[in-house]
Order: structure tokens, then C-alpha cells, then sequence
């Protein structure tokens, strides 16, 4: 499997697009913002081709670079359906002290066009098989994706799980207790190497044994 991560200054987002090895299209994995020109060229030259774009969940940081994306490429977008009030406005979602920092990202925002998922929802895109995994508790609808190919399985995790630390549970639609039940489900999956939605990745078999939030 190929994967390529183009970092969004906006927050830093990690913006993923896997690839099965043989193939030449991919699949992207949320859409941060100010970073598509440079994801385009990414892409460009390994000669990928996205087909869909898969979304962890719905906070601002992780989906404002819609409207670029689509306007490059014409693929569907699918999100939880949990989360997707949050892209009607995604400041109000987002703590009161962050929101004035917004108003300029979010200059002419419409909600763009999305297609709903629930737990266990299974794609075969690009050559890849991508299994949809709901683990609530940073948001209603955060998901991790685990995907496969031939020869090799990977998690991308969004905001549930990160190198060392998990996602936070104090902004609207957080729950520590929910996040707590989410990680116990996420101890017993298969390990295999975790892409994160910031920071670097990982191993799952290293977190649930050092991680502060997973061991246990």
C-alpha cells in the first residue's frame, strides 16, 4: 500500500491518500485547509488519482478544505452521519474562545454536499477494502478507518487516537466517558500501523502498550 500525507498548516491536519500498490487511483482521508495545491502535486507526481474522500469526522480543521477539494476533484465526500450538522456551521461546534479566530477562514462557507455512513459501512474503492469503525467520544460521528489490500492493513484514526495521547473530550459533542468506551473497543483491535490526524504516526500495538489513555 502507498500512503502520502500532506500536512494542512490550518491545524495541522494530516491529509491522507492511500493507494493500493499496483493502482493509480487512491482514496483521501480528510480535508484540511490551504493545503490542496501542494496534495494536487503529491498526487500528481505518483500519478494518483482520487476517487472519494473519506472524512474521520466533522470539525473544522478537518473538512474545511472541501470546497478546494471538489473544485480539483469531482469525487463523492462521506462523513458519520453523526457528525454531519457540524458542516452547516462549523464554528459553532468549536469552543467559544476559538470561534473569533474563524470568522475569516469561514468567509462564504456553504455546506458542501456530503454522503452519509454508519458503523460498519465497508467500501471497495481503488483497489482497497475500507471498513468504517464508529468511535465516539472527540465527536458524535469520529470514525477510524481500518484499510486494506493485498498485503497490508492500516488504521487512519482522525482524532481518537494520536502517537502518545488520544483526542480531546472538552469541545461541544465531546464525552470522556464515550471516549473512554471507544478506546476499550479500540484495545482489541488487530494491530497494524495508525495514521493520525496530527502528529506523527504510530504502531497500535505501541500505544496500547504505552499509551497513558490505552493501557489498562
Amino acid at each position: 500500500m502507498r500512503i502520502l500525507n500532506s500536512e494542512a498548516p490550518f491545524l495541522g491536519v494530516n491529509c491522507y491518500a492511500a493507494a493500493a500498490d499496483t493502482g493509480g487511483e487512491c482514496v483521501l482521508f480528510d480535508a484540511g485547509f490551504g493545503n490542496t495545491d501542494a496534495l494536487a502535486e503529491g498526487l500528481k507526481q505518483h500519478g494518483l488519482t482520487p476517487v472519494a474522500v473519506l472524512l474521520t469526522h466533522g470539525h473544522i480543521d478537518h473538512v474545511l478544505g472541501l470546497p478546494d477539494y471538489r473544485r480539483h476533484w469531482d469525487v463523492p465526500v462521506w462523513l458519520h452521519e453523526a457528525d454531519v450538522y457540524r458542516l452547516d456551521d462549523p464554528a459553532a461546534t468549536m469552543s467559544a474562545q476559538f470561534q473569533p479566530m474563524l470568522a475569516d477562514v469561514l468567509h462564504g462557507w456553504e455546506p458542501p454536499e456530503v454522503e452519509l455512513f454508519v458503523d460498519g459501512r465497508e467500501w471497495e474503492l481503488a483497489g482497497l477494502r475500507i471498513a468504517a469503525h464508529h468511535l465516539p467520544g472527540h465527536t458524535e460521528g469520529s470514525t477510524v478507518f481500518c484499510v486494506t489490500d493485498d498485503s497490508d492493513a492500516v488504521y487512519f484514526s482522525g482524532d481518537v487516537l494520536f502517537a502518545g495521547s488520544i483526542g480531546r473530550t472538552d469541545l461541544p459533542g465531546g464525552d470522556h466517558a464515550t471516549m473512554e468506551a471507544s478506546l476499550s473497543k479500540l484495545r482489541t483491535f488487530t494491530p497494524a500501523p495508525v495514521y493520525p490526524g496530527h502528529g506523527p504516526s504510530t504502531e497500535l500495538a505501541r500505544e496500547i502498550a504505552a499509551n497513558p489513555f490505552l493501557v489498562g
